[in-house]
């Protein structure tokens, strides 16, 4: 942390990029006794951290980079070198030997390891290169129309409704209590850093409960697990898809509040965010077939030079 912050204020003010800091963190070493105690690629990662940063901000994909404050900065990186997984133990350049528990075997080249402090739990998370093998879907068809819904996390064009996780529920009542017995301690007593650290973890078990449930959703629907089984995820506005009629294509208009779609015309009866996600998935269809047709017109280039 007190490293990025350097960086990020050398940045702010003398305008150095990454090579230039790169180069600088030799200087720092020699001068600095924390510094040296810490493995090179280790304290490189850090400068390219903060480009990443950087990079992310100018392609309007995060705000401006900020300084770090105390207990933020919970990571640290071995890009290349400098560790070694040998049965239960893993070797830290720097560091020494710790023992860890394997929640699955690792095959393959082991390319990078990343630390991770989660309040009180260390975990190291292994950048593996291996051959990866394309896991085709076998259920149905493979084709999916999807809409996400109010009532509903999302639905599926043959119906399937997934319901929002009304777990959560219990853990942000649990997470309020917490909070208000945090506001009645003492600042500074030890009663307090106890109630903060309570109120940690149950944070933290929320996130877990909320990425495990992502997770296992996204593991059916999202592109790019998809694109891992060969398939494809084609995106379409779905302006309109709920009042259309997936059944003979007449305009039902209904409001939001009317969660059943009712065709007067072929007396389709279905609930509304399925009838969407059928509409979403032919229009998905038509998008790929347009995009598989030949143009009809060919493309001429262009040339400055007039030829």
């Amino acid at each position: 942390m007190r490293l990025y912050n350097a960086m990020l204020a050398d940045r702010i003010e003398n305008g150095r990029g990454f090579y230039d800091q790169k180069k600088m963190l030799v200087e720092l070493k020699r001068d600095d006794k924390h510094l040296k105690s810490i493995h090179s690629q280790v304290l490189q990662d850090v400068v390219l951290r903060l480009d990443k940063a950087y990079q992310a901000f100018f392609a309007g994909l995060s705000r401006y980079p900020r300084f770090r404050r105390s207990g933020r900065y919970n990571s640290f990186t071995y890009p290349q070198s400098g560790f070694g997984l040998k049965g239960d133990r893993i070797r830290l350049s720097t560091i020494g030997e710790v023992r860890v528990t394997l929640h699955r075997g690792v095959s393959g080249a082991i390319r990078r390891a990343t630390i991770i402090r989660d309040i009180d739990q260390w975990f190291v998370a292994l950048l593996v290169e291996q051959n990866r093998s394309m896991v085709q879907s076998s259920s149905g068809d493979g084709k999916v129309g999807v809409d996400t819904g109010i009532s509903n996390v999302v639905a599926l064009r043959d119906g399937t409704l997934i319901d929002n996780p009304h777990f959560l529920n219990k853990s942000v009542e649990r997470i309020k209590s917490l909070q208000r017995r945090l506001s009645r301690k003492k600042m500074g007593s030890s009663n307090r850093e106890k109630a903060k650290l309570s109120l940690a973890k149950m944070w933290r078990k929320t996130r877990r409960q909320r990425d495990d449930f992502a997770h296992k959703l996204s593991d059916r629907l999202t592109a790019y697990k998809a694109e891992r089984r060969g398939g494809r995820v084609i995106l379409v506005n779905p302006s309109g898809t709920s009042q259309k009629c997936s059944g003979c294509g007449e305009m039902v208009p209904k409001e939001l509040s009317e969660r059943v779609h009712d065709c007067p015309r072929c007396g389709l009866v279905v609930d509304r965010d399925v009838n969407a996600a059928r509409n979403i998935l032919e229009r998905g269809l038509e998008q790929a077939r347009v995009e598989a047709e030949p143009l009809l017109v060919q493309r001429r280039r262009i040339s400055k030079f007039g030829r």
